[in-house]
């Protein structure tokens, strides 16, 4: 189960999807957000962040994208060819 914990937005510091993605990535990368636990739906985590879904939507789009170009290059070093 998800555990909310405060999710700061600032609205001056910024997009706000990005914001999110930073601060999600940070909760999965200190364990407050265990590896393979599912995150709250989108409906569901803008409500409430009190955010619009698009918001989040690119949010996690942003997480996904990161996710793919880290197995992406976990498949490039392990077959041996250079990221660059």
């Amino acid at each position: 189960m998800f555990l909310l914990l405060e999710i700061p937005l600032n609205y001056s510091e910024g997009v706000l999807y990005r914001q999110l993605a930073e601060h999600l990535e940070k909760m999965i990368r200190t364990g407050s957000i265990s590896s393979g636990e599912r995150l709250p739906g989108t409906r569901e985590l803008a409500r409430m962040l009190r955010v619009s879904r698009c918001t989040v939507v690119a949010a996690y789009d942003v997480l996904e994208e990161k996710r793919s170009g880290e197995e992406d290059g976990e498949k490039r070093d392990f077959c041996g060819l250079s990221s660059s």
